[in-house]
């Protein structure tokens, strides 16, 4: 009652909030004391139920004491004995209540929590301490004691019943009471706890995992419980035990070890719990787990995943549902593919998680199990990965050595993708060489000389890298060859040897390292061979570890000897210590072996046998543990940089490429056994992300042989016969739609053909040929069977016929099959249906995507229905998309010798008719007109006949705008877009044209063009642009191409720049009133330039045709402003405007033209300027 009351009041000092930081004589001599009084504290054991009363209250105290506001300043040691303290109540003897073993157990949880809510400060205050130690400060935290590491028999904390004797309890523990821990008692408080403390707890969870560290009670339960501890810890400090290299050494060493070895024995509960930290450590820890995962997946998991004696127990489940749950990570495959299937030294593991997948996902004949649906989730996850493959040619010419090849290790991104795929290539080649070399020495060898991995002749070098290197090779068949005593076998034995670095290990080590690439052979003169070589070798590394060679070679052969008498089972009488010892006298050099050199090395065989990798768990032996390690130490355990997205989705085709089979396999076999309506849905859906992919990648193999499987399922539903109880047979249609799996198969393939079927293949061989165009007939037949359905049916029709048309790269009847059908389609539909015209017009858009010799092999034909289409359904065709493909396949027919004139024909049918012609397709006609006007096909003619087109769609313009319907924005908008380019293009003709009676006709046309849009009644800025941007333009490029003519053609371009003087000059009488109103500055300014350009074209004429018009030209424009007073005399204009004339022509003069040296009065007005539109003479 005494204790009960003590612990009772020190537990509501605690939980009173009075214990904090600022105690008077400081928080940790406080804590100090009530830990260490209460972790030594003796009591009278009386009934079984007060004695549990007690130990709780002690657990209830000792937990408050390290939660309370001063617990952070309990020291290393005070932690350790508190924690020691909560063990070893609740498991002592083994004979405690339930109650207080979990109660044991939820008191060491919180502390753990609590304690792992502290480990950013304690490492934080670590790397403090840690530099103040660089700075000759001495480290504040020491190691605390290893009380808290339990030894095999935990000491009791109550004495044992009267009559029985604890097998558990220490001998000199006597009387009714005992301490809970083993500890001294100490007045002095240490400094708070820190990180020696955190990694001594970390280290005795990982120890209640192993399940050979267990004291009594039950082991399953103390590894969970262990693996509850280490969870507790590692959850939300990632980042900190990755800054710290002492607490990652924890998790490189410790636990994965603990991790590995407790899935050898371990029920299924333990085993769903390890994987799952297994998966958490991945997640968390992944940059530093390349070596670490192999052990994992290849030793741990895959062993696990397989059949058990043709059976599926919960340890399999278990096992597949963390390999499902890795699967899940986002760079688990790319890692295993990056960092073992590319290796030239790994195996392939991601090769090996497919192929357990797959077969423990078929069920065979048997019953659908749940295994089975766990298989198929992973295989199904691993199917949705897609990106297109790259293909890469990495053959050699000539002798390449493997082993010297970039690994990528420096690069990232595509550089680094392409690297790996040169290692994978190369990877194969010696896969396939080892077959060669274990069926026989020579052809293998002989193999890589043909393949240009080994030169002719061979050289022991790469022979020796072959054998040390190479995977898939069988490890006796080594053995064999290095034992031969060919001379040259022997320089390979001696490369081979080489290939070690044997420094600084001991010769039980270095033993086990060089026989882990092969076994030993059966015969002795083989044996002692390669024992001499490698005795050699040692004591080369390591001259002051043996006195000479002989002296390793005798040690290494009674090594072997060792091991086989100690794991042979057939040898009953074992050797011992002390006769290896005698043994070995006097064999170094003479001299007798250091006894701690016989003894570790006795020990080490003794616990862990000398033996080739058989794979599992049991093959992490003790040495090959080590030998991870040192390879972590060496820096080769890190991970590459991240792939980012881009160079991630750089290898999912390569791991589809390893998977599509198996996973179709599977998928197939599932879909082939369940009755669940869940599992087959999931079953189709694997099928189609496996067909998408393959056609992504254009792999038509994967789609055959799934298209083939559905079908197969689909058959068996039409196939199957049913009789009624009435004797009669059912109809196989309703006997097909009862069966869920067949319709669903039916469905899907479907779905597969139409989502992910390569429309290239329709016409790949001529084997094809047929079944293609019946298909393609089949279909225009379907479509055009059903019009009132074109809505639904044209998008898929035309996207499958998009495809072929892309694809084919020469004329075909297929090819001509979807042209003109699609055509007629048109022909036939649009008449009748305004509604889908444009549509099915959108539709003739495909044909954009014919290859040049596709196109040209048809044009001519296309041109002419399209003329049909024009003829019958021009009226039904309404939105500006619509006509721009029309004429943008007409376009196209006037470069073509035998489609242009059926192209100008159909052209003709728009525009020669102005209600035809309106504003939403007059650009796309008038751009078509001017490919017509710049074709050569059909001469000066069809031109001309081109230019009377635009002439004819002026006129309807001008008739649109004048329509009192039409409003100010919508006319505004005509003339700036169609008739605006309709002027800028045969302004463009007048002078870019060659020929002579196009340019000519061009320019008359312009003329005419000009002076009808009156009735346009646009603004004096319209005009004032036209002439800015066209005419004046047209008049200096015909200007120049007058100064460069010469001999001939200097007639025909001198005739054409009259004509356009003329029809500049018309243009402006005809619009001079409005562009004065408009701008008189710029009306000025425009009337300049063209006294200016006159003027310049003058001067280089060579006709007096040419030299007589311009000054005529410009003498009937100064008459019709003067007369009209349009420049009146006391404008500035006025002089500037007769200055230019008189230097044009000295008769060009107010006083010579007869003016009237006053103002006319009253105003005239302006003289109408007929116009007609004359031949050139």
């Amino acid at each position: 009652m005494v204790t009960s009351a003590a612990l009772v009041a020190i537990l509501k000092i605690l939980k009173s909030g009075r214990a904090t930081r600022d105690l008077p004589g400081g928080a940790g001599r406080f804590v100090h004391a009530v830990a260490d009084a209460v972790t030594l504290c003796r009591f009278e054991a009386t009934s079984a139920e007060d004695d549990d009363a007690v130990l709780s209250q002690i657990l209830y105290v000792l937990a408050a004491c390290v939660e309370c506001d001063c617990g952070d300043a309990l020291s290393d040691d005070d932690l350790c004995d508190v924690f020691q303290a909560c063990y070893r109540i609740g498991h002592q003897s083994g004979k405690e209540t339930p109650l207080l073993r979990e109660l044991s157990k939820q008191t060491l949880s919180e502390i753990v929590y609590h304690i792992s809510q502290r480990t950013g400060e304690i490492v934080r205050a670590t790397a403090v301490a840690t530099a103040n130690s660089r700075e000759g400060k001495a480290p504040r935290l020491m190691s605390p004691r290893n009380a808290v590491i339990l030894p095999p028999t935990p000491t009791p904390v109550v004495p044992a019943t009267e009559g029985e004797e604890d097998p558990g309890s220490p001998q000199e523990v006597a009387g009714p009471g005992t301490d809970i821990t083993a500890h001294e008692h100490s007045e002095t408080a240490k400094d708070p706890h820190g990180l020696p403390a955190l990694i001594e707890i970390f280290r005795f969870a990982v120890s209640l995992i192993a399940p050979d560290t267990h004291g009594r009670g039950s082991e399953d339960a103390n590894s969970l419980f262990g693996l509850k501890l280490v969870t507790i810890m590692l959850d939300g400090n990632t980042q900190h035990f990755r800054t710290n290299r002492a607490l990652m050494s924890l998790i490189l060493d410790d636990l994965s070890r603990a991790l590995c070895g407790v899935v050898v024995s371990c029920s299924a509960n333990v085993l769903a719990a390890t994987t799952s930290l297994i998966t958490a450590i991945y997640a968390d820890f992944r940059e530093d787990l390349k070596l670490h995962l192999e052990a994992f997946v290849r030793m741990v998991i895959l062993p696990l995943c397989s059949s058990v004696k043709g059976g599926h127990d919960q340890t399999q489940l278990v096992a597949l549902d963390a390999l499902v749950e890795l699967c899940r990570e986002e760079h688990f495959a790319t890692d295993l593919y990056m960092y073992y299937d590319c290796d030239l030294t790994k195996p392939n593991v991601f090769e090996e998680v497919a192929t357990v997948l797959a077969q423990t996902s078929y069920p065979g004949d048997a019953t659908l199990a749940p295994v089975h649906l766990l298989s198929l989730e992973a295989v199904s996850n691993r199917a949705r990965w897609a990106s297109p493959r790259q293909a890469f040619d990495f053959a050699n010419n000539s002798v390449i050595d493997p082993w010297s090849l970039d690994d990528g290790s420096s690069a990232i991104g595509s550089e680094r993708f392409k690297a790996l795929a040169r290692m994978k290539y190369f990877k194969r080649r010696l896969l396939s060489a080892a077959e060669h070399f274990n069926r026989s020495y020579k052809k293998g060898l002989a193999y890589m000389q043909e393949i240009k991995l080994l030169p002719d002749p061979l050289e022991p070098v790469g022979v020796a890298k072959f054998l040390k290197f190479a995977p898939g090779l069988d490890k006796e068949v080594v053995g064999d060859y290095l034992g031969e005593p060919a001379a040259f076998v022997i320089s390979v034995l001696d490369e081979y040897t080489k290939l070690f670095d044997f420094r600084d290990v001991t010769l039980d080590r270095a033993l086990r390292s060089f026989l882990s690439g092969f076994k030993l052979p059966g015969e002795a003169q083989k044996i002692s061979r390669i024992l001499e070589c490698f005795a050699a070798r040692y004591y080369e590394s390591n001259p002051d570890s043996v006195a000479d060679a002989d002296s390793a070679y005798v040690l290494s052969y009674s090594i072997i000897m060792l091991n086989t008498d100690q794991h042979n089972a057939q040898v009953k009488n074992k050797m011992t210590l002390e006769q290896f010892i005698r043994n070995n006298r006097g064999t170094n050099g003479g001299e007798d072996w250091p006894a701690e050199v016989l003894v570790n090395i006795f020990d080490s065989i003794v616990t862990d046998e000398i033996k080739l990798d058989a794979g599992g768990a049991s093959s992490l032996t003790p040495s090959r543990w080590e030998q991870l390690l040192r390879d972590v130490n060496a820096g080769r355990g890190k991970l590459q940089a991240t792939p980012d997205h881009v160079e991630a989705a750089l290898y999912d085709g390569e791991l589809f490429g390893i998977i599509w089979g198996s996973t179709a396999a599977a998928i197939s076999a599932v879909f082939e056994h369940t009755a669940d309506d869940a599992v087959m849905q999931s079953s189709l859906l694997g099928f189609l992300s496996v067909a998408n992919i393959s056609a992504s990648h254009g792999m038509s193999e994967v789609l055959d042989q799934l298209v083939a499987t559905l079908c197969k399922f689909a058959n068996e539903g039409l196939t199957r016969e049913e009789v009624l109880p009435s004797g009669e047979r059912s109809r196989p249609l309703v006997v097909f739609g009862e069966d869920v799996r067949a319709c669903a198969a039916t469905r899907t393939v479907f779905a597969l053909v139409w989502a992910a079927g390569d429309p290239a293949l329709v016409s790949a061989t001529a084997d094809d040929e047929d079944a293609a165009i019946f298909c393609l007939d089949a279909m225009f037949m379907v479509t055009m069977r059903n019009r009132d359905r074109v809505h639904a049916a044209l998008p898929i029709l035309t996207t499958y016929l998009g495809e072929i048309l892309r694809a084919a790269k020469k004329p075909s009847p297929a090819c001509e099959i979807i042209v003109f059908e699609l055509i007629r389609l048109c022909v036939v539909l649009i008449p009748n249906d305004e509604d889908v015209a444009d549509d099915l017009v959108e539709s003739l858009r495909l044909f954009f995507s014919l290859e040049p010799t596709v196109a040209d092999a048809f044009f001519s034909r296309i041109a002419a229905q399209i003329d049909s289409l024009i003829e019958v359904g021009a009226r039904n065709i309404k939105t500006q998309q619509s006509w721009d493909t029309l004429c943008k396949l007409l376009m196209a027919s006037a470069l073509h010798p035998g489609a242009a004139e059926k192209g100008f024909s159909a052209l003709s049918r728009i525009m020669r008719e102005a209600a035809n012609v309106n504003a939403v397709n007059v650009r796309s006609c008038l751009e078509a007109a001017s490919s017509f006007v710049d074709s050569e096909q059909g001469g000066d003619e069809r031109s001309i006949a081109a230019l009377q087109l635009l002439s004819d769609a002026n006129v309807a313009v001008c008739a649109w705008a004048s329509n009192s319907t039409v409003t100010d924005e919508e006319r505004t908008e005509v003339i700036a877009g169609a008739w605006g380019d309709l002027v800028r293009e045969l302004g463009r003709i007048s002078f870019e044209d060659t020929r002579a009676a196009v340019r000519d006709d061009a320019v008359l046309t312009l003329q005419r063009v000009l002076l009808g849009a009156e009735s346009l009644d646009a603004g004096g800025d319209l005009w004032l642009t036209t002439f800015d941007s066209v005419l004046l333009t047209m008049l200096n490029e015909l200007t120049e191409t007058v100064r460069k003519t010469r001999g001939r053609d200097s007639g025909a371009a001198e005739n054409t720049a009259r004509i356009a003087v003329a029809c500049v000059t018309k243009t402006f009488l005809q619009y001079g009133s409005k562009m004065k109103a408009e701008d008189g500055s710029a009306f000025g300014g425009t009337l300049l330039a063209i006294m200016d350009a006159a003027s310049l074209l003058q001067k280089h004429a060579k006709t007096e045709e040419l030299v007589d018009a311009v000054p005529e030209a410009i003498k009937n424009v100064l008459l019709v402003l003067c007369a009209g007073e349009i420049v009146e005399r006391d404008d500035p204009l006025w002089g500037k405007m007769w200055g230019k004339a008189g230097a044009m022509d000295v008769e060009l003069t107010p006083a010579a033209l007869g003016l009237n040296p006053t103002p006319m009065s009253p105003r005239a007005e302006a003289l109408p300027v007929a116009v007609e539109a004359t031949s050139p003479q």
